[in-house]
């Protein structure tokens, strides 16, 4: 007979006991239940949806009009060439463009048919931030249930666990940590191991690709936990241990082929192989641990470090070891991994191109902060041991009582997701600007399409490079210039050569380097001293060879090489 895990009375959700029905009422009501308290404390964000996005801090306005440009391009390249997918139409000519930024892929499953239906990308954006929240929570709760927890445990350790990471406050850039995928790609797991079942393993590989497409951040922090949960299944006191590596290690091979594959053309980026500068390692990465730990203290806050301090001590309960083990291991490489450690790996003595290879992770994953993200997958499964443990040795009511004295507090204060920045509006994307794209869009399809320079690049500190991204959603035309995360060095010789229009010579270097075409200018933005001479000097130039007032504040310039001298 082989040997089993010890268990209390504790009967694990879905057994045998469970018929399929009862399991769907629960699973339905959790997952209704949090739907409802995150849909209560942010109805203004719901409301205001089709209008405007969430932003945690003003000065990350610029990244936040990228993601909504990168998720509305995928969206259009997958309707009409995916194929051309990575070819975003910034910084025109330079090829491959999407590869600077993530692309968000898996994302699109439920931006795509909200922006197809109604046209509104940040419809669709806030449409994919906002059922993040739930899904992750049952994603959780469903987990736990599944190693024998409680209701009541499950259910608070899933709120916890979408409380302690960097959902609360939202921005944009939480689309580049859905957690959701790190107990989803558990719970496949658990079940694969416990099963072997053909839909399982589907549902592991499924689980697996998904999670590891939806952007390169998450898929590092997947790896490193599926890797540990694999490891920990592996280990189980349960028979077909090799049928159970061999299933999960195919799915986990396909899954890492496909991320490769995707990742390929990154390497295609010059910048990718420019030396970086030598730096004191030991030295960043103990700055970087000093960081870390402040933030994981502010990130998950006194009392679900508190919870998690009590699931440490649920290692005294045999059935809830595993568990505690899983989460203080995966807690433990997130703070790792949050401290710098790719750092040592580029510090390693590796020769040529190994050493170059070795740099590229910790310039890739430049933002050591977002590991943090994994770190409250691991804190979430010990705060479920704690709370369970309080289950089992208090009475019911005592039990309750503390759990909600260590979750009320954080839901109220981090319940509304979006934080004193609050909710902005995009400029480009309002009725007045909209409109005046809408003309520019017009002229140009009287005259021809072609390479758009927008200038001025900066107005008042304001990035406007990304607000022309959001713009060109109206007029369609490839962009000379462009926000993205990495800037491509080519750039730094356009970006000199445009601080230098009017003069004829930049405008004629411009135009052989990227075929530009048109010249549309924000005077708004434009000092009204310089903006006389700048006009004057653009309807003099002979590369000018028809000028638009399109509104007031903005004016387009038709631009092309001079005639050739006759004779």
């Amino acid at each position: 007979m082989p040997a089993t895990e010890p268990r209390t009375g504790t009967k694990p959700h879905g057994s045998s006991r469970d018929g399929p029905p009862r399991r769907w009422r629960e699973t339905g009501l959790a997952g209704l239940s949090y739907v409802l308290v995150f849909g209560a404390f942010n109805l203004q964000w719901i409301v205001a949806a089709a209008d405007q996005l969430p932003i945690s801090h003003q000065r990350l306005g610029s990244d936040t009009r990228l993601v909504v440009w990168i998720f509305r391009w995928v969206y259009t390249a997958l309707t009409s060439d995916p194929t051309g997918i990575l070819d975003a139409p910034i910084n025109h000519p330079l090829p491959n463009q999407l590869t600077a930024s993530d692309h968000f892929l898996t994302s699109q499953i439920v931006f795509a048919p909200i922006y197809a239906v109604t046209g509104n990308p940040l419809l669709g954006l806030n449409g994919v931030l906002l059922v993040a929240y739930p899904l992750a929570g049952l994603a959780m709760y469903c987990l736990l249930r599944a190693f024998g927890l409680g209701v009541a445990s499950s259910w608070a350790a899933g709120l916890a666990f979408v409380l302690s990471n960097m959902a609360t406050p939202v921005s944009v850039h939480h689309a580049q940590t859905l957690e959701l995928f790190f107990p989803l790609v558990a719970l496949t797991l658990l079940r694969l191991r416990e099963t072997g079942a053909t839909r399982w393993r589907i549902g592991f590989g499924l689980a697996l690709v998904l999670g590891l497409l939806s952007s390169f951040y998450l898929a590092a922090m997947l790896l490193l936990s599926t890797a540990v949960w694999i490891h920990s299944e592996y280990r189980r006191p349960l028979p077909e241990r090799n049928p159970f590596l061999a299933r999960a290690g195919s799915a986990l091979a396909l899954g890492f082929g496909m991320l490769v594959v995707s990742a390929l053309p990154y390497f295609g980026r010059s910048e990718v192989w420019i030396p970086s500068e030598a730096t004191p390692v030991l030295e960043v990465v103990k700055q970087q641990s000093a960081v870390t730990v402040l933030s994981a203290y502010t990130l998950f806050g006194p009392l679900f470090l508190l919870a998690g301090l009590l699931g440490l001590v649920a290692a005294t309960q045999p059935d809830l070891r595993r568990l505690v083990v899983l989460g203080a291991t995966i807690l433990g490489l997130a703070v790792a991994f949050g401290s710098g450690a790719m750092e040592l790996l580029a510090a390693l003595p590796l020769p040529g191109t190994l050493g170059q290879l070795a740099d590229v992770p910790a310039r890739f994953f430049r933002m050591f902060l977002r590991f943090l993200v994994l770190g409250s997958f691991g804190l979430a499964l010990l705060i479920g041991a704690g709370f369970e443990l309080l289950s089992r040795r208090l009475p019911t009511a005592v039990a309750v009582g503390m759990i909600a004295l260590l979750v009320v507090p954080p839901l109220v204060g981090r319940g509304t997701a979006t934080s004193a920045d609050g909710l902005v509006a995009l400029p480009s994307w309002d009725q007045k600007e909209s409109e005046i794209y809408k003309r520019v869009a017009g002229i140009i399809a009287e005259h021809g399409d072609g390479p758009l320079l927008e200038l001025p690049r900066f107005d008042a500190g304001r990035h406007l490079e990304a607000e022309s991204m959001i713009g060109s959603f109206w007029h369609g035309q490839r962009l000379l210039l462009g926000h993205s995360g990495y800037v491509p060095p080519e750039r730094e010789e356009i970006n000199a050569l445009v601080y230098q229009i009017p003069e004829d010579d930049a405008l004629e270097e411009i135009i052989r380097r990227t075929g530009m075409r048109w010249l549309l200018v924000r005077a708004a933005a434009i000092p009204r001293g310089e903006l006389v001479l700048f006009l004057d000097a653009l309807k003099l130039s002979p590369y000018s060879a028809q000028s638009w007032w399109v509104s007031e504040g903005w004016f387009l310039f038709l631009i092309q090489p001079p005639e050739p001298p006759s004779g």
